[in-house]
């Protein structure tokens, strides 16, 4: 049975937003994707400034960053960097200067890399505000120093925690200090999925003025990987289900679905793909 995307709208009009969403060019989602960004974080800093108005600037900034990314160790690091860098002021919230900023530092480097995560979904989907940018990086122990050396003026960046994460196959952290947008650095796991995926990625421009490109996943790796953590998540994120039938909505049957369906079944996630598709009337 096809469902809609939120319960409050009618399948007619999300036909015609759908359809419309498919023919807005792509850099215009990414752009959707920061204008929504901007705005709900400037509402969530006016609240805080509002509900704490007695408070200094930088308790406030605490309490925001706190809010932002739930870990009040993180951000009174992200704060004492802050009161190092004298006089600056955090400026409203664009994703794509700062990917940008952290993907040509690995071309430096020479590390690969997409972009994933709910950044991409909202590019090839149906946009929507996103809390952090997710990058898929094959990245070796021996580059983390060079990696902070060359981002720690603009980001927090702990070269330890960058070392351990790589070596641990879990994520490490990006904080750029005059924005506060969080990068989370997946390192490429050696599964045959992953590197099958990673393989895939492919070249964006961002705007139709700009030369700047970007390695995005593709949009079939992409509901992949958001079913699995949807399946890790104990399968009740309305969020990355939402994200998934947004791809498969806009995407349609443009999509290989053959490359689905093989995939799904070797990552245990092909019931839930199915339920995927029925629900974006794209299992006929």
């Amino acid at each position: 049975m096809i469902k809609t995307l939120s319960p409050d709208t009618h399948i007619e009009v999300e036909r015609i937003h759908i359809t419309l969403i498919r023919k807005a060019p792509f850099f215009w989602r990414l752009q959707m994707v920061t204008s929504l960004v901007q705005t709900t974080r400037r509402l969530c800093w006016e609240g805080i400034s509002e509900r704490f108005s007695d408070e200094g600037v930088e308790e406030r900034l605490h309490r925001f960053i706190t809010l932002l990314y739930g870990d009040r160790i993180l951000a009174e690091r992200v704060v004492k960097r802050l009161n190092e860098r004298q006089g600056e002021k955090v400026k409203p919230p664009d994703l794509i200067e700062v990917v940008l900023k952290v993907a040509r530092v690995f071309e430096k480097l020479g590390i690969g890399y997409e972009i994933g995560g709910s950044l991409a979904s909202s590019a090839f989907g149906v946009p929507r505000a996103t809390p952090n940018i997710d990058l898929v990086a094959d990245v070796k122990p021996d580059q983390a120093i060079e990696i902070a050396r060359l981002l720690e003026e603009e980001f927090y960046v702990d070269p330890d925690m960058i070392a351990d994460a790589i070596r641990e196959q879990s994520s490490f952290n990006l904080i750029h200090l005059d924005t506060l947008f969080k990068v989370d650095v997946f390192p490429l796991k050696d599964r045959p999925f992953d590197r099958e995926a990673f393989s895939r990625r492919f070249l964006k421009r961002l705007s139709a003025e700009s030369s700047d490109t970007l390695f995005f996943a593709t949009p079939e790796d992409i509901i992949l990987s958001k079913l699995e953590r949807y399946k890790a998540g104990g399968g009740i994120s309305e969020r990355q289900w939402n994200d998934v039938l947004g791809v498969l909505k806009v995407q349609g049957p443009g999509l290989d679905m053959a490359y689905l369906r093989r995939w799904a079944q070797e990552l245990d996630v092909f019931d839930f793909l199915q339920k995927a598709l029925e629900e974006a009337g794209l299992s006929g």
